[in-house]
């Protein structure tokens, strides 16, 4: 079985608040977040959440409903995820991936 079908066997046994092992060729962010969310209500609510968690906004995606944020300094990363979920609106928190093509 490779890596994506692994994953994909795992996202759909865990549901969207799981996450898959990196990979050998990946690693993930230590301090980033990308978030997706329903509509200009729920970025609305998300922002003011945020700005609580002391989370700084590093990107707006602009073809889609989603940020990167980028957690507090000594902060864990999957505790803020699991609260930013819990965000009316908030559709899934992903940690932000880093992909080695080589």
């Amino acid at each position: 079985m490779n890596d994506l079908s692994r994953c994909d066997t795992i996202i759909r046994s865990v549901g969207s608040q799981g996450y898959c092992g990196a990979a050998e060729n990946e690693d993930y962010s230590k301090s980033v977040l990308i978030i997706f969310y329903e509509d200009a209500t729920a970025k609305k609510r998300l922002r003011r959440a945020l700005r609580k968690m002391h989370c700084e906004t590093i990107y707006e995606y602009h073809n889609f409903n989603a940020m990167a944020v980028r957690i507090p300094d000594g902060s864990e990363i999957m505790a803020v995820a699991d609260r930013i979920r819990k965000i009316r609106g908030v559709l899934t928190v992903e940690r932000d991936r880093i992909m080695h093509l080589d």
